[in-house]
């Protein structure tokens, strides 16, 4: 009897190395925690690629900030995630409740997202999710 079976869908590491456009699953380990310095609540989102050439690759980190200290934020943070509900599918008069509730029903859901490549503040550089769409 074999030890194990080559399987190339189940490996370590798979990573994305190209800026596009790719259908996600949103993954499990995402979670809904809060900013450092203001507290606000925040969705930080990891996906799974689906299908082509990174199929099984991961895109970690589309953190999603909830901030209402002006009304203007407040605007955008409403736009921001209704963006990705939408992209989610989720229906007109759809009502969320709080980030987190928001979060744990994204997870297992499917869209696409655009990532381009962004150097962050500890100088690294990182695929950064530019936007959301509906699945394709």
């Amino acid at each position: 009897m074999a030890l194990f079976t080559v399987d190339t869908n189940n490996i370590l590491g798979q990573a994305v190395e190209e800026a596009g456009t790719y259908n996600v699953v949103v993954a499990p380990s995402s979670q809904y925690t809060t900013t450092q310095q203001a507290g606000n609540p925040m969705a930080v989102f990891d996906y799974e690629v689906l299908d082509g050439k990174y199929k099984g690759g991961r895109i970690r980190f589309d953190n999603e900030v909830w901030d209402t200290s002006t009304e203007e934020k407040g605007n955008l943070s409403i736009k921001r995630f209704n963006t990705i509900a939408v992209a989610l599918g989720a229906a007109n008069g759809t009502s969320f409740d709080s980030i987190q509730q928001f979060v744990s029903q994204a997870v297992g859901n499917k869209l696409a997202i655009t990532v381009d490549w962004e150097t962050g503040q500890n100088g690294k550089t990182y695929l950064s999710v530019k936007s959301h769409k509906p699945f394709m």
